[in-house]
């Protein structure tokens, strides 16, 4: 099932089935530090970047996912983008749940990259 918000689309291959709330995707550089003592301000080389996907839905998932489940394909394609972000194997890294009385359970479900075994 796909989940689509003015015009941008997640598509996890496990078939999710309710209501999407959000959706983020994040990039960190992570810049490697090379500063010295004799220098005047902070320096950084490129790391190797680090990719996160997290999206909210209403309720508990069905089919049920669990933290180190692999996604086989997790495609993000923003409306107002010339990039989607396409994860090929996508594992669970965090599942958070939540809810007070008077207010729907939510669930978070935070994705990144996987090495994936043929």
């Amino acid at each position: 099932m796909a989940f689509t918000a003015t015009g941008t689309t997640l598509t996890p291959s496990s078939g999710i089935q309710t209501n999407l709330i959000s959706i983020s995707a994040s990039e960190n550089g992570n810049p490697i530090d090379v500063t010295n003592l004799s220098d005047v301000q902070h320096l950084f080389e490129p790391g190797i970047p680090e990719v996160e996907v997290t999206f909210t839905i209403e309720g508990a998932m069905s089919p049920a996912l669990a933290v180190n489940d692999i996604e086989a394909l997790l495609t993000l394609s923003w409306a107002d983008a010339d990039a989607d972000t396409v994860l090929t194997g996508a594992l669970v890294t965090n599942i958070e749940s939540s809810g007070s009385p008077g207010e729907r359970k939510e669930t978070s479900i935070t994705f990144k990259p996987c090495v994936t075994t043929a």
